[in-house]
Order: C-alpha cells, then sequence, then structure tokens
C-alpha cells in the first residue's frame, strides 16, 4: 500500500524493529467482535457462520444499533489492560493480562499516538476518538456492546 495514503495514520509511526516481510496496519477493521477465550460465533462485522461451515457476510441490516457499533478504528488490539498495534483489525479480546509484566512497547506507542484515545468509525458514518480504558478495559455494558453487531455486551465472553 501507499505509504502516505488514506491507510496510514499521520500520528502513527513505523515501530522501530517490525519485521521487514510483515505489514505494519494504522487502521484495522472489526472483523470479529468480542472475542471470548471459549469458541463462539463471530460477532464482528467479518462473517456469519452457516449451519453447513459456509459463511456469509455481515448483511447491514444485521447490524442492530450502527450508531454503537465499532467498524473500523486504529489498528488496536485489547484485553485487560493490554494492547496490540499494527494488526489488520480493531478488537476486543478475552485474553488474561500478559503475567503482570510491565506495558510493552506497542502500548506505550499507542498510548503516545492519540493521547490515550483510539479513533474510530462507526457502522453508521460518524467518527471519534474513545478512550483506550473504555475500549479495552472496562466491563460495563456499554464498552462490551461497541464491538458486537447485535448491541448486546456477552460479558459471559469475559474472563472470570
Amino acid at each position: 500500500h501507499d505509504s502516505r495514503g488514506v491507510f496510514r495514520c499521520p500520528a502513527a509511526s513505523h515501530p522501530q524493529g517490525w519485521p521487514i516481510h510483515l505489514e505494519y496496519e494504522y487502521y484495522g477493521y472489526n472483523y470479529d467482535g468480542l472475542i471470548g477465550p471459549k469458541p463462539a460465533p463471530p460477532l464482528g462485522l467479518g462473517k456469519v457462520p452457516l449451519p453447513d461451515g459456509a459463511i456469509r457476510p455481515v448483511k447491514e441490516g444485521e447490524v442492530t444499533n450502527p450508531a454503537e457499533m465499532v467498524a473500523i478504528g486504529d489498528a488496536f488490539t485489547g484485553w485487560a489492560g493490554e494492547i496490540v498495534d499494527g494488526e489488520a483489525r480493531c478488537g476486543r479480546d478475552a485474553r488474561p493480562p500478559l503475567s503482570g509484566a510491565p506495558a510493552g512497547p506497542a502500548h506505550v506507542r499507542v498510548a503516545r499516538r492519540h493521547g490515550g484515545r483510539g479513533n474510530v468509525t462507526f457502522c453508521d458514518g460518524h467518527v471519534t476518538g474513545l478512550s483506550l480504558t473504555f475500549m479495552f478495559v472496562d466491563t460495563n455494558d456499554t464498552a462490551l456492546r461497541l464491538w458486537n453487531r447485535d448491541d448486546a455486551p456477552h460479558a459471559d465472553r469475559l474472563l472470570p
């Protein structure tokens, strides 16, 4: 892709030491929705599994609350206060914290990029900046519903 194009965030720098053969993504797609520790149907915008094992795209009408669901955002994936950047997706996982280790370089890069916020585009087209804490740490229903096309929090997907 063109490093000066619309897919490159002007506030982000390509990380030192990022493997040359891997693309570093600046923006990502909410493909999976809230991912839990156990296999479960995806709740994001990427796919709908069918009974025969096939998949189909998510239809526009299947997004219950487009004004409150993240579609595209800074390429951050987060869980339990941990954040990974540079992936081609934007989402929230339910992984355990990384054994009490201090925040790594990705967390520092992300926190610096937009003053502790992430830029997101919602399914209805509006854009805003949300706090990283709200997106990746808070467990209230509003924070969890951000990721799911059925507008349900699915708190059962979080680790106990």
